[in-house]
């Protein structure tokens, strides 16, 4: 009698085959930078987003022992001289740790393991969400398929210039968004842990086995909360539309829904009382760099909440005509992350507060509406599979739907890593010079006792310094999102950037007028946002006067004591065609030079 194979061991094949796919299309990037640079690449990971720079350096800040409250840029640790110094990375610590424990103890650095982490959590998201699928569908086939929509064309369903692009069939506007490197990246697949473990605790046979189920969600959202503000928040308004579903329509688990209720909420009470003391005593600037505004007007523009209303509306038309029966709790979950980019976009209706909504957009919506369409489609199948001929034509379709996708991912992946190879192989050369600094001019002994301080006027390798290195550097883009410093040390910091690489007046007004690192530095994110789509706080030309006002009394007044209040240990410069940095020369006498690549290498101290 031939042997046959386990129904659950052949659903998960997909399931495993999905997931090296994924990784395959993942490591493309890094792939072909490390075949451009060959033996002279060292060791820079492939970034598509700015914000990435900050992430590693702090991962990098764990990896060397240093604890949980640090700043890379300056070198401050743990911020004794103020109980209000939680940052952004402070709070949301766990996926840092998750990265940094390991890594230590394997010996790797930050680079080494952002790299690692683009590959393992293509490979685990593809599970995460094809385990979601599987589960409600009972299909492999449909859920390797699904899932395979949801992470390579879901995104376009949440920016309406990725919108054009697919429709245009133009793959190459961006690279997956959810392997943004450490977040969302690590949390990402919680999420759908924690949506399936719902799942599976409301259908679940034994109160023993809802229980378990319930705590494994809590456990899910508790690791979300510590981990990424718009995947917490996401899951929450998830739980809470099913859940409002659910009472609207009572149905044979209503007693299984309150254990649930129960479980789940006893673990994030829990959770929630250590982060509202960690929030409480964050830095005060951390919410003009976020972005969190006051405002109470609702937002139905976004491109998830036009398609999350499609989906509704199909389903709505199913339950009337009934091919479809509300009390199935497949249907309810549909529901549920059909509607989800609706709270997402509107809870400042009820807060009256709004945090960067652009998080929800590229992170979470579009890809929630995704799972929400492919659930519809699987549900209307389902209901028509009783024939034959239909079948085999929904099978063919299946696999039509699969090539075109791996075809379209695979080709807007190899030309987003064509189009960017220039500027990451110029971004790894640009750490030749980081990387030698360390190894050969820093002396041991001086890491032992403080971290030396680098002037780069290079902003690219001042933000991946810490990355590479221990070592604080004079300013970076991203120094004022830790709490290292105070706004006013930050805005002295960047002004002495800017006096010591030669920029006047003139220039600084230049600057300041676009939206360079200088507006966004002098006047945080928010005010720089509300320039370029109108608001009451948005930069005016009076704003930009008084600020190069202040920067021109800087510089007349820098002397000795100013210079002598921060010193430097090392500046790096670009051999040829680099900035004017005579106004530094005249403070600092530099000394052991040496020449890495295209950059000048240099020990410097103050003059007397």
């Amino acid at each position: 009698m031939p042997c046959q194979t386990n129904p659950i061991r052949r659903r998960w094949r997909w399931g495993v085959l999905l997931a090296m796919v994924m990784g395959v299309l993942a490591s493309v990037p890094q792939l072909h930078l490390r075949l451009v640079r060959g033996k002279d690449w060292n060791g820079s990971y492939v970034s598509y987003d700015f914000d990435e720079r900050a992430y590693s350096a702090y991962v990098q800040a764990l990896i060397d022992g240093r604890p949980r409250r640090n700043d890379p840029y300056t070198g401050v640790d743990d911020y004794s001289f103020s109980r209000s110094s939680e940052s952004l990375f402070s709070i949301q610590f766990l996926p840092a740790y998750a990265l940094a424990i390991p890594a230590r103890i394997l010996g790797l650095s930050a680079s080494d393991t952002f790299i690692g982490l683009r590959i393992g959590s293509a490979i685990i998201s593809a599970l995460a969400v094809f385990w979601l699928l599987v589960t409600l569908t009972n299909s492999g086939r449909i859920a390797a398929v699904g899932a395979l929509l949801v992470l390579c064309v879901g995104p376009y369903a949440g920016s309406a210039k990725a919108l054009s692009s697919l429709l245009a069939f133009h793959p190459a506007t961006f690279d997956f968004p959810f392997l943004r490197r450490s977040v969302p990246a690590m949390p990402f697949p919680i999420f759908f842990v924690f949506c399936t473990s719902i799942y599976l605790a409301i259908t679940s046979a034994g109160r023993r086995a809802a229980i378990r189920w319930s705590g494994i969600a809590g456990l899910c959202f508790g690791a979300l909360l510590f981990s990424y503000f718009f995947l917490w928040t996401a899951a929450a308004a998830w739980f809470g539309c099913f859940v409002l579903i659910s009472i609207a329509n009572p149905e044979p688990h209503w007693k299984r829904l309150r254990t649930v209720v129960a479980v789940v909420g006893v673990i994030a009470v829990a959770s929630l009382i250590p982060y509202v003391l960690l929030l409480v005593h964050r830095v005060p600037t951390m919410d003009a760099a976020q972005l969190l505004a006051s405002t109470r007007s609702p937002d139905f523009s976004e491109r998830s909440e036009l398609f999350g209303a499609i989906v509704i509306v199909l389903l709505a038309m199913a339950v009337q005509l009934r091919f479809l029966n509300l009390r199935d709790p497949v249907i309810r979950f549909t529901i549920s992350f059909a509607l989800l980019p609706f709270v997402l976009f509107n809870y400042q209706v009820i807060t009256g507060r709004s945090l960067q909504s652009f998080h929800y957009e590229t992170y979470i919506a579009p890809y929630s509406v995704a799972v929400a369409a492919v659930l519809s489609g699987a549900l209307l199948l389902r209901r028509r599979l009783g024939l034959p001929s239909l079948y085999r034509r929904s099978i063919r379709t299946l696999w039509c739907l699969a090539i075109l996708t791996l075809v379209w991912a695979s080709t807007g992946t190899v030309i987003m890593s064509r189009a960017h190879i220039a500027s990451e192989r110029l971004a790894d050369e640009k750490l030749t010079a980081v990387r030698r600094m360390y190894e050969d001019l820093v002396p041991e002994e001086h890491l032992q006792t403080t971290q030396p301080i680098a002037f780069f006027t290079d902003l690219f390798q001042a933000d991946m310094a810490p990355t590479r290195a221990r070592y604080a550097v004079l300013w970076s883009p991203h120094m004022f999102v830790f709490s290292g410093v105070t706004p006013i040390e930050n805005k002295e910091r960047l002004f002495r950037y800017l006096y010591f690489s030669g920029v006047d007046e003139h220039q600084f007004e230049s600057m300041i007028f676009s939206n360079s690192y200088l507006s966004l530095a002098l006047f945080g994110f928010d005010r720089v946002w509300r320039r370029e789509t109108g608001g009451r706080d948005a930069i005016n030309s009076e704003d930009v006067a008084q600020e190069q006002r202040s920067y021109a009394g800087y510089v007349a007044r820098f002397d000795l004591k100013q210079a002598s209040a921060l010193v430097i240990d090392y500046v790096v410069v670009p051999s040829q065609n680099g900035p004017d940095i005579s106004n530094f020369d005249r403070w600092y006498e530099r000394y052991e030079s040496q020449h890495v690549g295209d950059f000048t290498i240099c020990r410097v101290k103050l003059r007397q």
